[in-house]
């Protein structure tokens, strides 16, 4: 189970004066649309993740000292992924900014990237 409250802590014991920014996740899942909502529930844990269009990026420009800007793409991501489904199960991998959820709702992840009928890889032997 995500706990970005416990991420956050253990970052912020390590007194290198750091502290969690956000984070990025990558879930392997099936996509479900649940009355107005959109879902990935995780193939391996089940954990369901609310998904979203994409506000900001995790990442960091150093030299600019603010968060990378989203490309056209990222930024139309969330619209591409509905848009391909069609009332089918399909697997995805979806790459985004996941969010602390409100108390009893499922963590939100928003997609800046997805492949569409991703197939897990075979653990190696």
């Amino acid at each position: 189970m995500l706990d970005l409250k416990a991420l956050a802590r253990c970052i912020e014991q390590t007194g290198n004066q750091s502290s969690l920014r956000g984070a990025e996740a990558t879930v392997n899942g099936v996509l479900i649309k649940e009355q107005a909502r959109w879902l990935v529930r995780a193939s391996k844990t089940d954990e369901t993740f609310v998904l979203a269009p994409l506000r900001a990026k995790v990442q960091w420009d150093v030299k600019a000292k603010r968060r990378v800007p989203p490309t056209d793409k990222e930024r139309s991501a969330f619209k591409s992924l509905v848009a391909k489904w069609r009332n089918q199960t399909v697997s995805v991998q979806v790459i985004g900014p996941v969010t602390k959820p409100k108390e009893g709702e499922p963590p939100t992840l928003e997609v800046r990237e997805f492949t569409w009928e991703f197939r897990e890889q075979a653990a190696p032997p």
